[in-house]
């Protein structure tokens, strides 16, 4: 029995592990599509760092009511440390303009 219950174990292990960036992905709706491309970016001014291992995350537009707006970039405290911030961006698709969440590494 405690063979089988180890067996059972490293098979679902090895399936999480081969399903890892799928299971990623889980839970993260498609981007909305827009048919206008965004503005170029506005160049941001870092403030001074207010604390110790403050990360600065860039601004970027927003899409909403029909029209891009600003949101001003921010120092933020990692998630960990070693953290790493990848930025968010406009990605061009076949049907539009779809906004990608940046993330943590």
């Amino acid at each position: 029995m405690k063979t089988v219950n180890i067996l059972a174990a490293a098979g679902f292990i090895a399936l999480m592990t081969s399903l890892g960036g799928c299971a990623a992905r889980v839970g993260v709706p498609p981007p909305v599509l827009v048919s206008a491309p965004p503005p170029p970016a506005q160049v941001e001014v870092r403030p001074t760092i207010p604390f110790y291992g403050a990360v600065w995350i860039g601004g970027y537009y927003e899409h909403q009511h029909n029209s891009y707006h600003w949101v001003p970039g921010r120092y933020v405290k990692p998630p960990h440390r070693g953290a790493r911030w990848v930025p968010g961006r406009w990605k061009h698709h076949r049907r539009g303009w779809g906004w990608h969440n940046g993330y943590w590494k």
